[in-house]
């Protein structure tokens, strides 16, 4: 299975920047999850969310 943390330490190890674009569910907005952000950015990986939309 492929991780954010591993995806983060590829990134950090070839000197790339890589970007995730994820939904919002809740996994992926947690605090726990939301503490790793700055150290995922300070090695190249970059978290984005969908925008927020409601059907009418």
């Amino acid at each position: 299975m492929v991780t954010q943390s591993g995806i983060a330490a590829e990134a950090q190890e070839t000197g790339r920047i890589r970007v995730i674009v994820q939904d919002n569910g809740p996994i992926h907005r947690c605090k726990e999850v939301q503490q790793l952000w700055s150290k995922w950015e300070a090695m190249g990986l970059y978290i984005s969310s969908l925008f927020q939309f409601a059907l009418y």
